[in-house]
């Protein structure tokens, strides 16, 4: 498990750690990348902002292009379940990659990716909303990952009726 948190999660971690663990995988393991943080849509490319990001010429530097990411992850692990508590909007990815990988997004949109103080810290609306469905789930039982999406699809909606998160994903959605 790589786990990067603040100062940690710089663009050529996330991209060095992300990649690593993908090459070395087994074929029938999962691998879970979740991003949770600042990220845009400009001219239909998301952007997530890792810690080192920098603003340059109106444009963000050191930043991860989503697509691209998603895609470079999928071609060296097919899968793989992505989680992005940050916006993306899927258009500019090739969804033929994801046959056997699912993702979990938060919105499509900035203003519609929420973050929350929820128990005494703040964090993104998906991830508490994800932390409450999975405490709903039993234990020690595999989990449709559409069970997990639509239990905090219906948290969020509830609490957070503009959010707009979404699901897409493959023919075979691994289980969690």
């Amino acid at each position: 498990m790589n786990l990067l948190l603040d100062e940690e999660a710089t663009y050529q971690n996330i991209l060095d750690k992300s990649v690593s663990t993908a090459r070395v995988m087994d074929s029938m393991e999962l691998l879970l990348i979740y991003l949770s943080g600042h990220g845009w849509i400009d001219e239909g490319i998301s952007y997530y902002f890792p810690f080192d990001y920098k603003w340059q010429n109106d444009r963000p530097v050191n930043s991860l292009d989503l697509a691209k990411f998603v895609e470079n992850i999928l071609i060296l692990h097919s899968k793989t379940i992505f989680i992005f508590d940050t916006p993306f909007d899927s258009a500019r990815l090739d969804k033929s990659l994801l046959k056997d990988s699912v993702m979990i997004i938060g919105g499509p949109t900035p203003n519609l990716v929420l973050e929350v103080y929820d128990d005494g810290k703040y964090s993104g609306a998906l991830t508490s909303a994800l932390v409450k469905a999975f405490n709903i789930i039993p234990k020690n039982a595999p989990a449709e990952i559409n069970q997990v999406f639509n239990s905090a699809y219906s948290i969020l909606k509830m609490n957070y009726p503009k959010t707009e998160p979404y699901l897409i994903g493959g023919n075979n959605p691994p289980k969690i």
